[in-house]
């Protein structure tokens, strides 16, 4: 039994495209198109939240062992531009992080914005388990009147169907991360039907 003052939402197609599906399906429970809720998560997306998803895990995914020193000029003097702002924009997280190298700094520099930049490309396949986690924690992204709701984190509740032997199958997809098992009440939740790539 489904109390009145309850909200529920029983079926909502998305758009057909399966790089971004899940993007897609959380952005029609924000009322926006994937590309909208793409250019909120860059445009206000901190250095801090992207610490706290997947617990720092992403640094690891999206830094380059790269050097400064082994850049061409061009992309050098492209680049120390944009370390330079991360370096004054989050110079209080890096202080308290107590990371001071400059080898640290740049991998996390270029870590954070490539991790923009895969977001921001539409034409690229995302991969759900890497973004699950970014909708169901708090982020300072989400403070935003647009997406308040989002500001504690979402409880996401994936139902898979798969077909196996002519059997039609259904499953609850595990999160990937632990934290994602704490299904809390002040958060607002949200089941998603996944079937192959879509949702």
């Amino acid at each position: 039994e489904v109390a009145l003052d309850s909200n529920i939402f029983l079926r909502r197609g998305v758009e057909k495209n399966n790089k971004y599906s899940f993007l897609s399906a959380i952005g029609h429970y924000c009322d926006m198109t994937a590309v909208e809720l793409v250019k909120h998560i860059i445009k206000n997306i901190t250095f801090s939240d992207f610490l706290r998803i997947n617990n720092g895990d992403l640094v690891k995914y999206f830094s380059l062992n790269t050097r400064e020193e082994h850049m061409s000029k061009e992309k050098f003097e492209e680049f120390k531009k944009v370390r330079e702002k991360f370096e004054r924009d989050n110079s209080e997280i890096l202080k308290r992080l107590d990371i001071s190298s400059k080898h640290q700094i740049v991998s996390l520099c270029f870590a954070f914005n490539y991790f923009k930049k895969y977001i921001g490309n539409m034409n690229i396949m995302k991969d759900y388990k890497m973004l699950w986690h970014m909708f169901s924690i708090p982020l300072d992204c989400n403070v935003n009147d647009k997406v308040s709701f989002l500001k504690n984190g979402l409880n996401i509740i994936i139902i898979e169907k798969r077909i196996e032997n002519d059997k039609e199958l259904l499953s609850i997809i595990n999160p990937p991360r632990a934290e994602h098992y704490d299904i809390k009440s002040d958060k607002n939740t949200v089941i998603l039907f996944k079937y192959n790539d879509y949702f």
